[in-house]
């Protein structure tokens, strides 16, 4: 299902975004970070640092909660080696690399 802009239901009733959902998220969380810092002083072009974790906590509840539903509850207690942080990680090279090739073309 890569790819299809839809989201599934879970027994739980909660919804798994596919690909182009949470990448809206996650682009739309990042388009409103703060800004880093050119050389100059002034503000850059793209958000300083974020990480998996900062960008799962800014989501919209509904996506937030469907993550955890789907890949768990990250961190070292968890359990398992993917998580939902793993997932939005994954998918934040996923939309760089998207990004670069679109600039090279």
């Amino acid at each position: 299902m890569r790819g299809v802009a839809r989201s599934a239901s879970r027994s739980n009733g909660s919804e798994v975004p596919y690909n182009e959902e949470l990448a809206a998220a996650i682009r739309a969380v990042l388009a409103r970070a703060a800004r880093g810092k050119l050389a100059s002083g002034q503000a850059g072009p793209h958000p300083h640092y974020l990480t998996a974790y900062q960008i799962l906590r800014r989501l919209p509840e509904p996506l937030h909660q469907a993550l955890i539903n789907e890949y768990g509850e990250p961190g070292k207690a968890a359990g398992r080696h993917f998580t939902s942080v793993s997932r939005i990680a994954q998918l934040a090279r996923e939309i760089a690399d998207h990004d670069y090739m679109a600039r090279e073309s």
